[in-house]
């Protein structure tokens, strides 16, 4: 699924998984995976917030 998503990009798959992972919940405080979650996650990615804190900052730079 995050492959398919383009969410694999640095590091191994299960590195990818677990920072998408805690992404996931950092923002959207949830443990589900579904289509709408990726693209939640994704948009995160491409047009962070201003309010973000330091582990969100930390997370997408591991991810891009």
């Amino acid at each position: 699924m995050l492959r398919e998503a383009d969410l694999v990009r640095r590091g191994t798959e299960t590195e990818s998984y677990m920072r998408v992972a805690h992404l996931r919940y950092l923002i959207l405080r949830t443990h589900s995976w579904d289509d709408e979650v990726i693209e939640a996650v994704r948009r995160e990615l491409e047009t962070p917030s201003w309010e973000e804190d330091t582990m969100l900052r930390r997370l997408r730079k591991e991810l891009r």
